[in-house]
């Protein structure tokens, strides 16, 4: 019965350390010298999702703007079919929608990207040059 705590303090343990370890590096402004690295990976995974997420955006309007004009039409309001549009867009849909097409897209574009590194032992060589993969 011992054997469970012992096992969460230690995995605990192990969770601080490379808090620390992190924190250290960042507080130590070594992190600064890959900037540029870091900009440009962004600007490569923005770009490459961008059709991606206007044709997301265009699927929801879409559907946000038949549902509200079919929805007002049968209760006899259809100019306000505008209001619902804008309402579902913009307040509900998009923002929900685009946050997790976005995070899933950059998440495995990074996976992706790792994974080839990898394979084609950049980050082998990474770790030779005293730099953590």
């Amino acid at each position: 019965m011992s054997a469970a705590p012992r096992a969460w303090i230690e995995s605990f343990g192990e969770l601080v350390k490379f808090t620390a370890k992190v924190l250290g590096e960042v507080l130590g402004l070594r992190v600064f010298r890959f900037f540029g690295e870091a900009l440009r990976q962004s600007g490569i995974l923005i770009v490459s999702s961008t059709l991606v997420i206007f044709g997301l955006v265009f699927i929801i309007g879409l559907q946000c703007g038949i549902e509200g004009a079919y929805f007002d039409r049968a209760n006899g309001v259809p100019e306000y079919a505008g209001v619902f549009a804008a309402w579902c867009d913009l307040r509900e849909l998009i923002p929900l929608v685009f946050g997790y097409m976005m995070a899933a897209k950059i998440g495995t574009g990074i996976v992706a990207e790792l994974g080839s590194m990898r394979i084609s032992d950049e980050i082998d060589a990474l770790e030779v040059m005293g730099i953590s993969g």
